[in-house]
């Protein structure tokens, strides 16, 4: 070690508990030979003191910059994992959420009461609808959310329908699920800021029910426009944290004319006019405007059918899972040993895909492709990136520096949206969601901001 780098000697492939050892001793050279590029050589003795068995265990995955190179990664994920969680008890206090790394808008089943903060319980049994989230966690709340659900009837209270979880599919990009009182197959996939849904009814009549799921003492809107089949609005719900005028703006496209059957300033259900028991639904939204909505939706969808969309959301997934792959010893060579391998792989990957969704992108570009977003202090419209809902006490020991570590490129931007919070508020976050919230003790951010800053990545 006279270089200062670790030399693993070789040891044989064919041993099972060896090969483990030797893919943990190649794992701390690349690492420790990758930071000793960037850090001077007393805080590299520092962090190489300070190195774990559990990080160590964990870095037996290597980066790499062949995306995808074990496969498809965006399959090995589970969403339903966590998810199995109520008020008493967590497992995780997740819900299956179908996004694009960072997005700035999550979709979800909604199996919870309108206002649940377990918006997904994975031993419920009826589905109420499709959500737009963007709750961090139950105990933060959610803002600017609402739902949609294809249904048989014309009542809104009767939209909700018993599933099973064997005529369910959950990936991060794309989830399906069979409705049984409606005999109908919905799909939704998402972009940053927008979700397509792909319906196949079975029933006669084929409605469309958006609900704004108001909250006590917030405004809402909501229109439909019968020739286009276009039903927009806005809703106001949030959980603190946001200024005065804070509003979430929506489109919903329906794809052709349809004919409204009940309506009330917060919930409307539609019918669809068109003879074909398909449909397909392109969705938008904006914390910026409603033209913005619209704008995000010509850039993110266009004209794409939804087969692309979620071939590009795959794509996606997989090129930023496949940032790290699982090395040595190899895969199959240890599954065909240890069975319960692949599921650990399975494991891994479900929980990077949590890591990779918050924080969340908090901004929009504007058609000259500048970004833009609203301050959380005073709604003004800001120039810049913006990232948002994640408690830094939480995560600035691991998740940040893995970010840092991984993808310094997206870490380098949310810098600088943190650079944006302090000089629109005068402070930098602890807890955003999507504003300060005012709580958690500390100074957290300020290790966020030092340990990018110790890895080169400067704003």
């Amino acid at each position: 070690m006279a270089d200062g780098n670790f030399h693993p000697s070789p040891l044989p492939r064919n041993d099972y508990a060896s090969g483990v050892r030797a893919g943990e001793a190649r794992m701390k050279t690349r690492i420790f030979n990758i930071l000793r590029e960037m850090l001077d050589e007393e805080t590299l003795n520092k962090v190489r003191q300070r190195l774990t068995l559990m990080v160590v265990a964990v870095l037996t995955a290597w980066c790499t910059a062949e995306a995808g190179a074990q496969g498809d990664l965006a399959d090995l994920a589970n969403p339903l994992m966590g998810t199995q969680s109520t008020y008493e008890m967590s497992t995780g206090n997740a819900y299956p959420a179908v996004a694009r790394p960072w997005g700035m808008t999550f979709w979800t089943p909604q199996t919870g009461k309108n206002g649940d903060g377990w918006q997904y319980r994975y031993d419920a049994m009826q589905i109420r609808g499709l959500k737009q989230t963007h709750q961090p966690s139950p105990w933060m709340g959610d803002y600017g959310y609402f739902s949609i659900m294809p249904s048989s009837s014309a009542d809104a209270e009767r939209a909700v329908s018993y599933f099973s979880h064997k005529a369910e599919t959950a990936r991060p990009y794309e989830y399906t699920v069979y409705l049984a009182d409606h005999d109908t197959q919905v799909s939704i996939t998402a972009t940053e800021r927008c979700a397509a849904l792909n319906i196949d009814y079975g029933c006669e009549e084929h409605y469309l029910v958006v609900d704004t799921q108001p909250k006590h003492g917030s405004a809402r809107r909501v229109t439909v426009d019968e020739k286009t089949g276009r039903i927009s609005g806005f809703t106001t719900n949030n959980s603190g944290g946001v200024a005065d005028n804070f509003r979430c703006y929506f489109i919903v496209e329906t794809g052709g004319p349809v004919e409204t059957a009940s309506k009330n300033d917060s919930v409307v259900v539609v019918r669809l006019k068109s003879a074909s028991r398909k449909a397909y639904v392109r969705i938008a939204s904006s914390f910026i405007s409603e033209e913005q909505a619209l704008l995000n939706l010509e850039q993110e969808i266009g004209g794409s059918d939804y087969a692309t969309l979620v071939n590009e959301s795959r794509r996606i997934w997989n090129e930023t899972m496949g940032r790290i792959e699982i090395e040595a010893p190899l895969v199959e060579d240890m599954a065909d040993k240890d069975p319960s391998v692949r599921k650990s792989v399975a494991t891994f990957y479900s929980c990077l895909y949590r890591a990779l969704l918050f924080p969340r992108m908090m901004y929009e570009t504007d058609k000259e492709g500048r970004k833009i977003h609203r301050s959380q202090k005073d709604g003004s419209l800001c120039a810049g990136p913006y990232y948002t809902d994640t408690g830094f006490w939480d995560t600035f020991r691991a998740l940040m520096p893995l970010l840092n570590l991984v993808y310094p490129e997206r870490s380098l931007e949310m810098q600088e949206g943190l650079l944006c919070c302090y000089k629109e508020t005068g402070f930098f976050p602890e807890w955003a969601s999507p504003g300060h919230r005012d709580c958690m003790v500390g100074n957290n951010s300020a290790s966020v901001l030092a340990d990018a800053w110790v890895k080169g990545i400067r704003v």
